[in-house]
């Protein structure tokens, strides 16, 4: 799943670019040149702003992004007016009032999408929209690609690098075959169920509670396997910690299903801010210590391949 996640969290990053203000001698007399400086300025400071919001309220329920587009829709109004402060030289005019204008059409989806839920879930998943879409493909063709989505973000979609096992001790090469048999165990286990239930991303807190009764149970078993194993000696504190770690991620997901189970939105996104993010250093742990299955998955491997790490968040 959180490929997928990460994906979202691309899209957001450039939901937000909130423009700086213009003198009035910024307004006029720009060159080609110097209107891409200054839209990439405008884009790229905001940026910065907007990923601090989004870490603060990721939505995690259609009535979490409603919330959400209630203060993102600001910071991207905000963006908009600032590109409109920088004038454009005459043979740019036109397809910067293109793209401002679809940018303009844009805004008005995210507004509505404050008050109706359903709308919210529907134009997260749909990355914006199409009129965001057109804004964004606007402003790269015009010399602008900071305020691309996908600029600022080639290392969470470059494919993963696993180490070559070839080049592990025997007692290594064991420790991590027997490791990842326990992390595709868990996979098989979860997949249904994530399959079933967070289809369409963000779920309900229902979907929620059916993915997490899951989840829990079978990182549990999971993470008791993991205890039986032994590690190459130079590497068990290192193990140690990994998978303290992961129990700690388990602890939460515990108290995420409770919420759900209850019905506490509030508590259900309180608990489940700091988790993603953690999910993703426990993921990049695994991999970075030579772990072929456990860990972020794979380039490729979305569909049915095995690639998520035990936590079934990869």
């Amino acid at each position: 799943m959180h490929r997928f996640v990460m994906r979202l969290v691309a899209l957001v990053m450039a939901l937000g670019l909130i423009g700086a203000g213009c003198s009035d001698d910024e307004k006029s007399g720009l060159t080609k040149a110097g209107w891409i400086k200054a839209a990439g300025t405008v884009c790229s400071e905001g940026s910065a702003a907007f990923i601090q919001l989004f870490e603060t309220g990721f939505p995690t329920t259609p009535e979490a992004t409603a919330d959400f587009f209630k203060k993102a829709t600001p910071v991207v109004e905000q963006e908009i007016d600032g590109l409109k402060q920088l004038e454009p030289p005459d043979d740019l005019a036109d397809d910067v009032d293109r793209a401002l204008a679809s940018g303009d059409q844009a805004i008005v989806e995210f507004r509505a999408a404050t008050t109706d839920p359903e709308a919210a879930g529907e134009l997260f998943e749909a990355e914006g929209g199409e009129h965001f879409d057109a804004y964004l493909k606007g402003m790269k063709d015009l010399g602008v690609p900071e305020c691309d989505p996908d600029e600022g973000q080639e290392e969470e979609d470059e494919p993963v690098e696993r180490l070559d096992p070839s080049s592990f001790s025997p007692e290594k090469a064991a420790f991590v075959e027997a490791g990842d048999a326990i992390c595709s165990t868990v996979n098989e286990t979860i997949r249904p169920a994530e399959d079933q239930y967070l289809e369409e991303f963000p779920p309900p807190l229902e979907n929620w509670a059916g993915f997490l009764v899951a989840l829990v149970p079978a990182l549990e078993e999971g993470l008791d396997a993991f205890d039986a194993l032994a590690p190459p000696a130079e590497d068990a504190e290192a193990i140690a910690d990994l998978l303290a770690e992961q129990r700690s991620l388990l602890e939460s997901f515990k108290e995420m299903l409770a919420a759900a189970e209850s019905g506490d939105q509030e508590a259900f996104d309180e608990i489940s801010g700091p988790v993603f993010p953690k999910v993703d250093e426990v993921d990049a742990a695994f991999a970075e210590y030579g772990f072929q299955v456990c860990g972020p998955e794979d380039e490729g491997e979305e569909e049915g391949g095995e690639g998520e790490d035990e936590g079934g968040e990869g």
